[in-house]
C-alpha cells in the first residue's frame, strides 16, 4: 500500500517547494556579525582625549594664544580637583608619577589641571615632569568668551 503524503490532496506540496526556492539564503549573517564585533572593538580601543566622567574647571584666559615655540604634544596628564591623576586614561598616584614619566621619552606634556587645585601641587607635578626629561610642559586652559 502506498503511503499518502498529507500535503498531496490539497496540492500544497508544489507550493512548499516553490516557497523553499524563493527564500533568501542567510550567508550574509556571519559577515554582519563580524562587522558589528569589529565596530565594538574599535570603539573600546579608541583613545578619548578626556576620560568620560571627569569634570574639570580649567583656568580661563581672555584670548587664545598660540606660541610658535610650543612643541607638539606627546602626552596628556589630567588632574582633577580631588588630586586624582590620569595619564593615558589610567589613574595613578602622585608617588607613581616619576616611574610613569621615566618610561616615556617625549618632548611635550599637556597638563590639564583643575582651577581649584592648589598651585603648589601643580608646580610639584611640573617639577617631576622636568626631572624626568620633558622639555615643554603646557597648561590646558579654556578660552573666555
Amino acid at each position: 500500500m502506498k503511503a499518502v503524503n498529507s500535503l498531496e490532496p490539497l496540492g500544497l506540496n508544489a507550493q512548499l517547494k516553490l516557497s523553499e526556492a524563493n527564500t533568501l539564503s542567510l550567508q550574509w549573517v556571519p559577515y554582519v556579525n563580524l562587522l558589528a564585533l569589529a565596530f565594538g572593538l574599535l570603539l573600546l580601543n579608541s583613545r578619548w582625549l578626556c576620560p568620560p566622567g571627569i569634570q574639570l574647571q580649567l583656568p580661563k584666559t581672555s584670548v587664545a594664544s598660540a606660541y610658535g615655540t610650543a612643541l607638539p604634544i606627546d602626552d596628556v596628564l589630567i588632574v582633577d580637583a580631588d588630586k586624582r591623576l590620569f595619564f593615558h586614561h589610567r589613574p595613578y598616584d602622585f608617588s607613581q608619577l616619576e616611574q610613569v614619566f621615566s618610561k616615556k621619552k617625549n618632548n611635550a606634556l599637556l597638563l590639564q589641571a583643575d582651577e581649584r587645585l592648589p598651585l603648589a601641587y601643580v608646580l610639584q607635578i611640573m617639577t617631576v615632569a622636568r626631572k624626568c626629561g620633558y622639555r615643554s610642559i603646557q597648561l590646558g586652559t579654556s578660552v573666555e568668551e
